[in-house]
């Protein structure tokens, strides 16, 4: 799952991070992190699918620029059929005044 996630997103952003990106790093950039997911396991107690929660963040100097890539990332994951994906709810944009980094985000159930 994480190496078929982490190459269709450098596919769209070639600076795509896992957890964090380094500081510094050139504008746009993707960065994607586990945050949960469900335990899916059969009678016999044997893992039958993995499910995993995954945020997914760009970041980028104009906010639409943001948006475009994160429309991107939306209409490549969807069609997907090595693993499933599916937004758990719509996205949404936020500034980081430190930075001056405008980022968007959205969490996605993924299936494999």
């Amino acid at each position: 799952m994480e190496a078929i996630l982490e190459s269709t997103l450098k596919a769209i952003c070639s600076r795509t991070f896992v957890t964090v990106a380094p500081s510094g790093t050139q504008t746009p950039f993707v960065v994607w992190q586990q945050t949960g997911g469900r335990d899916v396991s059969s009678w016999d107690n044997l893992p039958t699918k993995r499910h995993a929660r995954v945020q997914i963040s760009v970041w980028a100097s104009t906010a639409m620029q943001a948006a475009n890539i994160r429309a991107q990332i939306e209409s490549t994951l969807r069609p997907q059929r090595s693993i499933l994906c599916r937004p758990s709810a719509a996205h949404h944009m936020t500034y980081e005044p430190d930075t001056k980094l405008h980022g968007v985000q959205q969490v996605w159930e993924i299936w494999s």
